[in-house]
């Protein structure tokens, strides 16, 4: 019986160790921002200059983030005056003066006022992602990924 403990507390152990560092690793390569890549929008009408962040940390954690932002600064994404969107990828077009985002899962609009038009769609289901992306030309939609 106490041979069980031992081995059932071990086990625990291991995997919170591994848990920390996880985190450990992705909070350095956050910080670092050594996985932080930029894609330039501009949209015409505005004349205002608009940032595709991407963020990608591997292993266990699976993290992927998209920002969108007025900032052309690659350290992060503000949390605050940023877009915030939870994938590896998303779909964009300029339409008027407008940039459209379509997005597969949810994501969290910036706290504060974004000074450009922008308006996010998000898909209703697998299926309608998966058109969009088969059907890219068709609607003159860009893709963003993490990749």
């Amino acid at each position: 019986m106490k041979r069980f403990r031992l081995i059932i507390f071990l086990l625990i152990f291991i995997l919170i160790a591994y848990i920390l560092y996880e985190r450990i690793i992705f909070a350095l390569r956050v910080t670092a921002g050594s996985d932080l890549k930029m894609k330039k929008v501009k949209v015409e009408l505005n004349t205002k200059q608009l940032y595709f962040k991407t963020l990608s940390v591997g292993g266990a954690i699976g993290y992927e983030r998209i920002y969108l932002s007025n900032d052309s600064n690659l350290q992060s994404g503000n949390h605050i005056n940023d877009y915030e969107f939870y994938d590896y990828n998303l779909f964009y077009k300029i339409e008027n003066d407008t940039l459209m985002i379509f997005v597969s899962r949810s994501y969290k609009p910036p706290k504060k006022a974004f000074n450009s038009r922008i308006k996010v769609y998000e898909f209703k289901n697998s299926d309608e992602y998966y058109y969009y992306k088969h059907n890219l030309l068709k609607y003159k939609l860009k893709e963003i990924s993490v990749f």
